[in-house]
């Protein structure tokens, strides 16, 4: 089950408030069709978390032969909303 995404994030306070914090988008890893709606900053699908970002295979492959392509990012789109979401927000179940 994907979590629920704010499109529209209005500030309660001044911004620093825990109650003006975006909410974490939580991904099942074990479900591929989750997976699938999160895509890594070039498109692909074949992405995996690590520790602190989320390592992109494709990424990698393509990598070998172009030095200023890099497997590693530190955020994901939602090809469903069109957000950028930060690994801050990312919850994997």
């Amino acid at each position: 089950m994907s979590a629920i995404h704010e499109t529209d994030h209005r500030l309660l306070g001044d911004g620093s408030s825990a109650a003006d914090a975006r909410k974490c988008v939580i991904i099942d890893s074990n479900d591929e069709i989750d997976r699938m709606r999160y895509r890594c900053p070039a498109g692909h699908t074949r992405w995996s978390p690590t520790n602190n970002h989320v390592y992109c295979q494709s990424c990698a492959d393509a990598a070998q032969h172009d030095d200023s392509i890099t497997p590693e990012y530190w955020e994901l789109h939602d090809a469903k909303t069109g957000e950028t979401i930060p690994w801050s927000r990312i919850d994997f179940r």
